[in-house]
């Protein structure tokens, strides 16, 4: 089958456009490898962006990386890959988005924690009361039986006993008053 008239042409520049350079490269068999760098122009990286070019130029005179900068004529040449990159940061994220990051990072604290637990490197804090409220109350019967055991073992004179009862109760009462900081 000819094609004739303008038809004819259609398909000549049909094929000139399938075989024009592809900004990725030819495609290879087997293994595909992404490249490191993807170097466009204002327009195609417009495209990629699903922005104006007008835009780019805006992104430009934010901070956005050029490889090559254009003028009087000259197109800049742009990485695609650092552009997009560039654009994603910037780029607020939407209420859903920051919702489901919230509930994963959550999650994963979650999960972390039970491993902790499991491990034994975290114990649930009402146990840690009640072994730290034991350990208060027998260091205060302890304090309170200084002054009668140190009378006992003739450390002090029966006259002085009333004394360190004092400084003990003393002690004491501050520590009761003290809150953690």
């Amino acid at each position: 089958m000819t094609l004739r008239g303008p038809t004819k042409g259609l398909a000549q520049r049909g094929s000139r456009l399938a075989k024009s350079r592809d900004p990725l490269g030819p495609p290879r068999s087997g293994n595909r490898t992404i490249p490191d760098r993807l170097i466009v122009g204002r327009v195609m990286l417009a495209r990629l962006m699903g922005r104006h070019p007008d835009r780019v130029t805006k992104y430009l005179g934010e901070g956005m990386p050029v490889l090559k900068a254009g003028g009087r004529g000259k197109e800049s040449e742009f990485d695609a890959i650092a552009c997009l990159a560039w654009e994603r940061e910037r780029r607020p994220m939407a209420t859903k988005d920051v919702e489901q990051t919230r509930y994963y990072r959550v999650q994963a604290d979650k999960i972390e924690q039970e491993i902790r637990k499991r491990a034994g490197a975290l114990i649930e804090a009402a146990e840690v009361e009640h072994g730290w409220a034991g350990m208060v109350l027998a260091m205060r019967e302890r304090l309170l039986s200084l002054p009668t055991t140190a009378l006992q073992r003739n450390v002090i004179r029966p006259e002085t006993e009333a004394g360190l009862i004092e400084l003990v109760d003393e002690a004491l009462s501050e520590l009761s008053t003290r809150r953690p900081s």
